[in-house]
């Protein structure tokens, strides 16, 4: 509060939501948030809550994910800080000769080299204090990780891992995907807990690729540019109707999971992913169907599409949740179909 009198607008990034804040906006991407838990002191203040704001580092726009059927490079990060030293802890576990086969890639803080003098071994690279974890992170085919940050960088380029929690932060996310069985969980450093799930994520791999793919929708590379979009509230000259392009199939995907979009369907069942690249394939083809993005520069904001039906169109639009009750969904609409 003692901050306001020195600035316009305060903003409040929180992973913790222990304390009230006295703020214009609050953000915080923990995914199963609620504004109604939320402790603020101002009534007016905006949220901006869950996944849908979760900041990727720009390296990220230029997702680039390969599958490899062979499991070759693991990587292993748990904090830059890492006191307690447990990526040592898991070292001392792997550095049997029996995973040899693996190329282990250890992200570490800087000044931390000394520590680790004793785990020299062919098949151990190390890295020390790395800005961004992204071309290091689109080789790897599993991951042995924290619940923090990087959980979501690895859920994001979809990398089948092992999580442990080591903060209390942590749980919230690690328990959302532990729920949508997108990673294994770690109790403890263990050896046998630990080489137990590496089996499991050895001989599961599959599974878990597959539901990390059904999945992908929860998270994209465009949390900051909503962030930006709403601070900002451009005008709607600034938007535009776009034809619909094959790569944002994935926007389609998320807009038709969207548990409000589900709850007043036919079917309230989440729809798979192969089930949504059926009937994409099957729109794209037809030649009575005509599907329009609505766009801020790159951020997709919403969707609108036209199926022809003998002497008539029937309409299908919806607003992708962080932008609705703005307006823009009647732009939308009257703009496609004035076009």
């Amino acid at each position: 509060k003692l901050f306001s009198k020195y600035t316009k607008k305060i903003l409040v990034i929180d992973d913790l939501n222990k304390n009230k804040h006295y703020c214009d906006y609050y953000l915080n991407y923990s995914p199963s948030i609620k504004k109604e838990k939320v402790k603020l002191i101002k009534n007016n203040t905006i949220t901006y809550l869950g996944l849908d704001y979760f900041i990727l580092d720009d390296a990220y726009k230029q997702k680039e994910i390969k599958i490899k059927k062979n499991i070759k490079n693991i990587l292993i990060f748990l904090s830059f800080t890492d006191h307690r030293n447990l990526t040592g802890k898991l070292l001392k576990i792997f550095f049997q000769k029996k995973f040899d086969k693996y190329q282990f890639h250890i992200v570490l803080g800087v000044n931390r080299e000394n520590l680790f003098n004793n785990y020299k071994r062919k098949n151990f690279k190390f890295y020390y204090g790395i800005k961004n974890l992204y071309d290091l992170l689109k080789k790897m085919d599993l991951a042995l990780g924290s619940g923090g940050t990087n959980l979501w960088e690895r859920f994001y380029m979809q990398i089948p891992s092992i999580t442990f929690q080591i903060a209390k932060n942590q749980k919230n996310s690690i328990d959302f995907l532990l729920k949508r069985k997108c990673i294994l969980k770690s109790k403890n450093f263990k050896k046998k807990n630990v080489e137990d799930l590496f089996d499991k994520l050895l001989k599961n791999k599959n599974l878990y690729l597959n539901n990390l793919k059904e999945n992908q929708y929860l998270l994209d590379r465009f949390g900051s540019d909503r962030i930006i979009f709403n601070l900002s509230n451009p005008s709607l000259n600034k938007l535009k109707i776009e034809n619909f392009n094959p790569i944002d199939k994935n926007f389609l995907y998320k807009l038709a999971n969207d548990e409000s979009n589900r709850k007043f369907s036919f079917n309230p069942k989440k729809i798979k992913y192969s089930d949504h690249l059926e009937w994409f394939k099957k729109r794209s083809k037809s030649k009575e169907t005509k599907i329009f993005l609505l766009k801020y520069k790159d951020l997709q904001l919403g969707q609108i599409r036209f199926e022809k039906k003998r002497n008539f169109f029937e309409i299908d639009y919806s607003i992708d949740k962080p932008f609705r009750g703005s307006g823009i969904g009647n732009y939308m609409v009257n703009t496609a179909i004035l076009n």
